[in-house]
């Protein structure tokens, strides 16, 4: 017999029946798994089939267990703080990376509302310049004028363009011989030359004195035009590509309103007046127009459809910056 003090202590075996003829010495560990895993009990030295608790060599062998398991535990432990440390290497990286952008995006937006504040102070300036220039254009062109419907070539028999318009002139609006035209230069409009039983292009006559070309108009204005070899010829202002672009847009009101038997008048630089039975009214726009022509009943074109086709006149620069950049407040 040993020495050793031995302690009775109670165990619960896997059916939960409490064992009193287990013991173990004093200061021993206990494994939490009971026996070993994987090892069958160890007959006893008297024959009874159960384990001997006072064997060194079984209390060697738990021990040894238990720190491989302590062992193992570490070292996962250790695993999964490193990759622990290594997620949150990332997701700091992570979020660093998302403050730059947020900063970024912020810097960027502020450029944006700025880049969109000087566009617009562009456009506003671009359409000022813009009038400007029409403005000095048909300014340069307040001494031309143009006739209308003069057939192409008729011009082919006079020694040049400027002679055979001041006969057509003289010959059609009664203009004395003693009244100098001073018909500075006279041309076709230069564009391709129209086929044949289309409409002819129009002479640019250009005048030495503004007060010769307003009563040349006065006169062919006061007889509305006048025939010549069966063609029915007009004279109107020179007016820059502009302004004849905003007129040509109340062309089909125009029409209707000649179809009505109405008399109107259009005014500079792209206005309507129109003198119905209550009186004259003037129209700023083609939209405009459109509307009132439209409430009172008079429509033109095919049926259901609106009197003029809506459209904008532009610049060059102000439709591609439209264009490109179509979020721009102007």
């Amino acid at each position: 017999m040993t020495s050793r003090k031995n302690k009775r202590v109670k165990k619960l075996t896997f059916e939960g029946v409490e064992d009193d003829n287990v013991q173990l010495t004093e200061g021993a560990n206990i494994s939490p798994y009971g026996a070993s895993r994987g090892r069958s009990p160890t007959p006893s030295r008297d024959g009874s089939g159960t384990e001997d608790e006072d064997d060194p060599a079984s209390l060697t062998l738990i021990l040894k267990e238990l720190r491989g398991v302590g062992k193992e535990v570490k070292e996962f432990r250790k695993d999964t703080k490193s990759q622990l440390l290594e997620i949150r290497g990332e997701l700091d990286k992570a979020n660093a990376r998302l403050n730059d952008v947020e900063t970024r995006v912020a810097e960027h937006e502020d450029k944006l509302q700025n880049t969109d504040e000087i566009l617009s102070e562009i456009l506003t300036m671009q359409e000022k310049l813009q009038t400007k220039l029409t403005s000095l254009e048909a300014y340069s062109r307040r001494e031309s004028l143009r006739l209308y419907g003069v057939p192409q070539g008729a011009e082919s028999g006079a020694p040049s363009m400027a002679h055979f318009v001041e006969k057509l002139l003289r010959e059609n609006l009664a203009i004395t011989p003693s009244t100098s035209l001073q018909i500075q230069r006279a041309h076709r409009a230069l564009s391709s030359l129209p086929p044949d039983g289309s409409q002819p292009r129009s002479i640019l006559v250009k005048f030495l004195c503004f007060t010769v070309k307003e009563e040349v108009l006065r006169l062919a204005w006061q007889k509305k035009g006048f025939m010549w070899n069966s063609s029915k010829i007009n004279l109107d202002h020179d007016f820059p590509p502009e302004i004849m672009a905003m007129r040509k847009e109340y062309a089909e009101a125009r029409k209707v309103l000649k179809e009505k038997n109405l008399r109107f008048r259009t005014l500079y630089p792209a206005r309507l007046k129109v003198f119905f039975e209550e009186g004259a009214k003037t129209y700023n726009t083609v939209e405009e127009a459109t509307a009132d022509l439209a409430s009172r009943g008079l429509s033109g074109g095919r049926a259901g459809q609106p009197l003029i086709r809506r459209s904008v006149v532009r610049s060059q620069a102000a439709s591609w910056l439209h264009a490109k950049y179509p979020w721009a407040r102007y």
